[in-house]
């Protein structure tokens, strides 16, 4: 089975949790495009999730739901050296 990777960019990204769907904004991009994704902790979630916005916000509730789903978080800087 492929993984499933997701990849937040933009400035000011969120992920939070909302009715226990977690929910990811990425943040303003040059092209002006929103693509919000909202997953299911059963059904659609990914494997990983790699953030390289700077800045942006991870709430606690969503660091749990990433915990509860075994999902990865993994924060980059902008050479690609990790943070978190």
């Amino acid at each position: 089975m492929k993984a499933k990777n997701y990849i937040l960019d933009g400035y000011s990204t969120s992920i939070t949790v909302k009715n226990g769907l977690l929910i990811t904004t990425p943040g303003n991009t040059p092209s002006g495009t929103d693509s919000t994704q909202v997953f299911q902790p059963a059904r659609d979630k990914p494997d990983s999730i790699f953030v390289t916005a700077q800045p942006g916000t991870v709430s606690i509730d969503a660091m749990r739901w990433l915990g509860r789903t075994n999902t990865q978080l993994t924060i980059l800087y902008w050479d690609g050296s990790i943070i978190s």
